[in-house]
């Protein structure tokens, strides 16, 4: 399926606030795009973004990827990023055709009204999560701040909402922070503010922070919403207060850390912890520490090229063994001078929470729905704790209704 954003009538709705699920955004174009407009293809000129006709000469029609359109997507991140851009994999032919290749990854190209390709966007689909990651938003330079790149990524969000309904439920993208276009679009298409990641990325060779985003179907609360309040440490409650504040969550109880950790056993673990090193392509690196004798172990992503720490996953069978993980990687941290890393932990263990925050960890953000028991059929919510090292020296910009997310820092 295309789009031409040359069919879309009228947008009665441009405040994103008027937006709280992903179901409204539905609503809301499914009254504004005209009903033959994506049968085959759906342009810029299909979204009407005032009362007057402001259709425009030069639409940007939006079009699914095949292998033969590979390099100009890599001269389209080059373009867009003057050749900085930090995750080279999307400067890399081989990468991007693997991941065509991968029903786990969809790829849309924007091309122009020469059929000249401009721009690109990718998705990352967890269908055991039913969670979509949208990113990799990109359009050459000379196409930065039109009308119809805004027109063309409304569309492109429509695609995806439509075509996944029956498997993704949560989308989420991160969004910089140097301006607000990024944040404002997906606000408008129901992915809203939700955690605050300083320092976490690297543009124009310039270090910025961001914002998690995160979109909902309605379904998912009413079907799959664990019921259970939360159980949180203090230091959790001013990202739950934001959180609930944006999408109108229940009253929620927290208590204290209660569990005592033996650190007469700690120190014995301290020995038998080792470590194992994987480097991945583009020099990822996934490490993993475990315990000896234990089925306790923690794996995480590190990328050296921008020094950060990512998708940190944990199996401990106590407290000890989580203490004695997360003392180590706070090591890695500080010998490698990591300058970002960030962990989900459950809202259900506040002694866990507790120790991450003793280790210069913060919880930057409560994030619902974000990981499936299909044993349970619910979703399961997290915390995002975060750190960073060195001084926030990029302004952080933030859309109006996201705006108190600034105080999570």
């Amino acid at each position: 399926m295309t789009i031409n954003s040359s069919k879309v009538k009228h947008l009665p709705l441009l405040n994103p606030c008027a937006v709280h699920f992903i179901d409204d955004f539905l609503k809301m174009m499914n009254d504004c795009i005209l009903s033959s407009s994506v049968k085959r293809e759906l342009s810029s000129n299909d979204i009407i973004l005032s009362k007057k006709n402001d259709v425009n000469k030069l639409p940007i029609v939006i079009k699914e990827c095949s292998l033969k359109d590979v390099q100009e997507i890599v001269n389209v991140f080059k373009d867009a990023y003057k050749s900085t851009y930090p995750y080279k994999e999307y400067e890399n032919t081989e990468f991007i055709r693997n991941t065509l290749k991968n029903p786990k990854y969809h790829w849309l190209i924007y091309k122009n009204n020469k059929d000249e390709i401009i721009g690109c966007f990718m998705a990352i689909l967890d269908f055991k999560n039913k969670r979509g990651n949208i990113g990799r938003f990109a359009f050459k330079q000379e196409y930065h701040g039109m009308a119809e790149v805004l027109k063309a990524s409304i569309g492109t969000m429509y695609l995806m909402y439509k075509k996944y309904k029956h498997k993704i439920f949560t989308w989420f993208g991160e969004a910089r922070t140097a301006h607000t276009k990024s944040q404002y679009i997906a606000s408008l298409c129901g992915v809203k503010p939700t955690a605050i990641l300083p320092n976490k990325d690297l543009f124009f060779n310039k270090v910025e922070s961001e914002i998690l985003q995160i979109g909902y179907l309605k379904s998912v609360f009413k079907n799959l919403k664990v019921k259970t309040p939360p159980v949180l440490i203090p230091e959790c409650i001013k990202s739950f207060n934001f959180t609930k504040k944006m999408f109108f969550l229940k009253e929620y109880r927290y208590k204290e850390c209660l569990s005592k950790i033996n650190f007469s056993e700690v120190k014995n673990l301290e020995h038998k912890i080792d470590t194992s090193v994987k480097i991945k392509n583009f020099n990822y690196r996934k490490i993993k520490f475990f315990l000896n004798n234990h089925k306790s172990n923690l794996i995480f992503y590190y990328n050296p090229r921008i020094n950060i720490i990512e998708n940190i996953q944990y199996k401990v069978t106590n407290i000890e063994d989580f203490y004695c993980l997360i003392t180590e990687i706070s090591k890695f941290i500080r010998e490698f001078n990591v300058r970002y890393s960030e962990m989900y932990l459950p809202v259900d263990k506040p002694e866990f929470q507790k120790i991450l925050y003793r280790q210069g960890f913060n919880p930057r953000g409560y994030v619902l729905n974000w990981e499936y028991n299909e044993k349970e059929d619910v979703y399961e919510d997290k915390i995002l704790f975060n750190h960073f090292n060195g001084d926030i020296n990029c302004p952080i910009n933030i859309i109006e209704e996201g705006k108190e997310i600034i105080n999570l820092l």
